[in-house]
């Protein structure tokens, strides 16, 4: 089966956006006061109209920060671009690595939210579910490097 990928200079500039956005998302995690710049615009809300807790103001617009919504765009679109480019020379056995990979990143990232979802809960679990949104592509794009560089050093 011939998979559909991006052109290999793709892959360059989206794993310097997805590595670099995937850092810069740990470092606000963990200092948000300092890091997040101030952008603030006015968005529609759709889902706080009818509950006050989502949107205490009332109203069709709100003020937000759309900085974490930024970051989430660029960290999945980045990575699912530099996961999807071609490697120069790309064959059957550049595949293989990529389906281990995929195998590996999978049992990883299902064995990690099992474990996070028995240790750990209240708020501290919702953020531990945003970082799972991420980590599967970051354990995937990981581990392919890793296979592939093991592949062309043999």
């Amino acid at each position: 089966m011939k998979t559909k990928l991006l052109s290999n200079s793709w892959q360059k500039p989206s794993g310097i956006i997805f590595y670099g956005t995937v850092c810069y998302g740990i470092l606000v995690s963990i200092y948000p006061d300092i890091l997040i710049p101030d952008l603030s615009v006015s968005v529609p809300n759709y889902f706080g109209l009818q509950n006050p807790l989502f949107n205490p103001n009332g109203g069709f617009w709100m003020k937000n920060n759309i900085i974490d919504e930024l970051l989430v765009i660029l960290i999945i679109t980045s990575g699912l671009m530099h996961t999807f480019s071609k490697e120069k020379q790309e064959d059957e056995m550049v595949n293989a690595l990529r389906l281990a990979a995929m195998k590996w990143a999978l049992i990883a990232n299902f064995t990690m939210i099992l474990v996070g979802t028995i240790l750990i809960y209240g708020i501290a679990y919702f953020q531990f579910m945003s970082f799972s949104l991420f980590s599967l592509l970051v354990i995937y794009n990981l581990k392919f490097r890793m296979l592939y560089r093991q592949h062309l050093k043999q």
